[in-house]
């Protein structure tokens, strides 16, 4: 059965919008080094200790080869407009001017809809997100649409995902299609691998028992690193913006996630103080 589920997930994978940004193609030549900037809400934040936060922004900045930037400025309840009223996102966008005057190929990851769904329809999320690719190309970066990562919520019969996210991700799908952009379907790999490994072993991951949106450090290790291979996967670095691919493979995780193995066995950092943190390292089955 899971076997099965990798090759579907795989069809799946080579079907989507794989848009890798034309426009923005690098000329040949010497490979430039890659510097990411993280935008975000608390499902991109690092924050491990404060509630109503953990992300899969430290398990993916953990991924990558020494000496690669990776700038996180996802926050907790940011939506795509108080991310900018925050005064984050002329945070990031500067980050990424900085970056790109250095010679680095800047990628810059918007993941948004866990709080957008809060306050308005879909189309309003759209219509930032369109501006925010806009803007982070007229200053040389690369914009990379995630859709928003699954919740751990199950349906009553405990073996699908409740995704109410999945209108947001649907917008920012469309987004991505329209602006000629890359999309990382992280809504759809998550709901998936969440699917196959069942609620027992998905709530391991909360931040607290009841918190099934944020993740503690096992989570975050595991989906920062389903990020990494679903941007590996469908960014085209070398090809697309010479640039090598700049993560630390893992194979062990990488086989857990798309083979459909429980990874997390502890409920590692069960409370906001991040000095509580308890179990073993995370291994796969």
């Amino acid at each position: 059965m899971k076997i099965a589920a990798l090759v579907s997930l795989l069809g799946f994978l080579a079907a989507c919008d794989t848009v890798s940004a034309k426009n923005d193609k690098k000329k040949k030549g010497e490979l430039c080094e890659a510097s990411f900037v993280l935008i975000g809400d608390s499902t991109t934040n690092n924050n491990t200790v404060t509630p109503n936060s953990g992300g899969w922004g430290n398990g993916f900045c953990a991924s990558l080869q020494p000496g690669i930037g990776c700038q996180n400025f996802g926050s907790n309840g940011a939506t795509t407009g108080t991310i900018v009223t925050r005064g984050l996102y002329e945070a990031a966008i500067n980050a990424t001017k900085a970056e790109v005057a250095d010679g680095k190929s800047v990628f810059v990851t918007l993941q948004f809809g866990h709080n957008d769904m809060k306050i308005a329809g879909p189309e309003s999320m759209a219509a930032n997100l369109t501006q925010f690719v806009s803007d982070i190309r007229s200053v040389g970066g690369h914009p990379i649409l995630l859709t928003p990562l699954s919740r751990r919520g199950f349906n009553n019969n405990s073996a699908t995902i409740n995704n109410s996210l999945g209108p947001w991700a649907d917008a920012t799908r469309g987004v991505a299609t329209q602006t000629n952009s890359t999309l990382l379907p992280l809504n759809e790999a998550s709901v998936n691998y969440l699917q196959l490994i069942g609620p027992n072993a998905s709530h391991l991951m909360n931040r607290l028992p009841a918190d099934n949106t944020h993740l503690n450090v096992g989570g975050q290790e595991l989906f920062g690193r389903m990020v990494a291979d679903l941007m590996a996967l469908l960014t085209g670095f070398e090809s697309n913006f010479a640039t090598e691919s700049p993560f630390v493979p893992n194979p062990p995780l990488s086989e857990a996630i798309w083979t459909g193995k429980q990874y997390v066995f502890h409920a590692i950092c069960p409370s906001y103080n991040a000095s509580e943190c308890i179990g073993d390292e995370p291994r796969p089955l």
